[in-house]
């Protein structure tokens, strides 16, 4: 099969970055996750990283991505914002097709964000069978961990947004007005030890605001974003001290206004000196 030029570049982008990606995803290793995928549907274009280099190239070549059981995953997400899936409800011909690339236990979590629908997905091998049991036991473990990989990962995907990294979609991300699906609740125990490890690494560098009562949390790049232009600094200003395109600041900060429900820029600055965030630290 001919491997085209947005096809090579994504599968070329993951191997550049896949000694990043596997220290990143250490602490779902640990657990037994052997295989971490991140993707995000845009309007008939796909970007996605995952540490599982053959999956990766298997996926992109064969076009994985563009089925009719994304199709109707998305739109579920659409509805819902949110849709859990796991591997047992595929059908045996996906289902043979992830064994033989060493991908058993799988739950993937399709989530509706402004402009796009990110998933994120967890595998194991043929050695950790339960591993949909322990994410569903543990749910939030899996949103905390997106949020950590977005934090420590977001040069990366910044930079592949910057370059236009994407593969053609057949999606549109458009509101839907109705979907059903169904959730398995098995339980699974795992040693406590291993998840206060885990909670302790993906908590770090979380940042939130307090608005109307409820925390909305913002990605460590937004927040600087934030704290930077509650300090007078312009957007290309932002851009030269983080060293990214003044473009990425503005879309950070109508990520902040979409998150909080607000309008104006000087609405995010009350709000960020109301939760008295002014001596807030900010590295490159």
């Amino acid at each position: 099969m001919q491997i085209y030029t947005n096809q090579k570049q994504i599968i070329e982008y993951n191997i550049a970055h896949n000694n990043f990606l596997q220290n990143l995803c250490l602490p779902l290793t640990k657990l037994g996750v052997t295989t971490f995928s991140y993707v995000r549907f845009y309007n008939n274009k796909v970007f996605r990283l995952t540490n599982n280099l053959k999956w990766n190239e298997y996926s992109v070549v064969n076009n994985v991505v563009n089925n009719n059981e994304t199709e109707k995953t998305l739109e579920a997400t659409l509805v819902q914002q949110r849709f859990i899936g796991i591997s047992r409800h595929l059908d045996e011909v996906n289902l043979a097709t992830l064994h033989q690339h060493d991908l058993y236990d799988i739950i993937a979590i399709y989530e509706k964000k402004q402009d796009y629908v990110e998933l994120h997905c967890y595998a194991t091998d043929k050695k950790n069978l339960d591993i949909s049991a322990l994410c569903l036991s543990n749910i939030q473990m899996l949103f905390d961990f997106v949020e950590y990989f977005k934090i420590k990962a977001s040069h990366i995907l910044d930079d592949a947004a910057a370059k236009g990294i994407f593969i053609p979609s057949q999606f549109t991300i458009e509101d839907k007005k109705s979907y059903t699906c169904i959730l398995n609740n098995h339980k699974i125990s795992i040693n406590n030890d291993l998840i206060s490890e885990f909670k302790k690494i993906v908590s770090e560098r979380k940042s939130y605001l307090l608005c109307n009562s409820q925390k909305v949390f913002l990605s460590y790049r937004e927040m600087q974003c934030l704290a930077l232009s509650a300090r007078g600094k312009t957007a290309k200003e932002i851009a030269l001290i983080l060293n990214i395109s003044p473009r990425t600041v503005e879309s950070y900060m109508n990520q902040i206004k979409g998150k909080v429900g607000y309008k104006y820029k000087s609405q995010l600055i009350d709000l960020y000196y109301l939760n008295n965030l002014k001596n807030c630290q900010i590295d490159k």
